[in-house]
């Protein structure tokens, strides 16, 4: 199902919040569409969410238990959402995430999830950035038979890994101080710098 409502809440609640709690003048809103939209059957192909309270996230895990294929959540989020990540990772076969709060925890097993799924060649990861929960000696130790070093990259703090199954695709954590911003991305070349076609 394909619908405008979601944009439209956007605009009502206001896009850019700094804060979890939607302004008072919308929180009655809020309530009445996503009580709504939790007791329909309707089923989103993609979605981008901001927080708007407990039923918006209801709503969203819903999605998820629906086979949502792709998924952005803008903004803070109680715990930066880590648990509908979580949940959407286990469920999903081909994962599209986004996330834009910088408030996220990113704990090993996220993490390995991530790296799984990328390892399958199924994961489009635009953007995460957050703190680690766990040892960064961990990522350097980890499938050094992937790292690589992208010349595009000198100088900067990250780990690169390439992929098994699409050598133009890679795994990159960015070290930004006390924080990381984990992604993936498709060079259309390969490291070697050849063309492939991949059918």
């Amino acid at each position: 199902m394909q619908s405008n409502l979601l944009p439209r809440l956007h605009k009502i609640f206001s896009y850019r919040r700094r804060t979890l709690e939607p302004r008072r003048r919308c929180a009655k809103i809020a309530e009445v569409v996503f009580e709504a939209l939790n007791a329909s059957n309707c089923t989103f192909k993609r979605m981008v969410m901001g927080y708007y309270g407990a039923l918006s996230e209801e709503f969203v895990a819903q999605q998820i238990e629906r086979n949502i294929e792709k998924l952005e959540l803008i903004g803070p989020w109680p715990n930066g959402a880590i648990h509908l990540i979580t949940m959407y990772l286990n469920r999903c076969d081909n994962a599209s995430i986004t996330l834009t709060s910088h408030k996220v925890s990113v704990t090993q097993n996220l993490f390995d999830l991530l790296f799984a799924k990328f390892l399958e060649c199924k994961l489009y990861l635009k953007y995460m950035q957050g703190s680690l929960d766990f040892d960064p000696d961990y990522l350097h130790s980890l499938r050094p038979d992937l790292q690589v070093k992208l010349k595009k990259d000198e100088g900067k703090n990250m780990l690169t890994w390439k992929s098994l199954i699409d050598c133009r695709d890679f795994f990159q954590v960015k070290f930004l101080g006390d924080e990381v911003e984990i992604f993936t991305h498709n060079m259309g070349l390969c490291i070697c710098g050849k063309d492939h076609s991949m059918g």
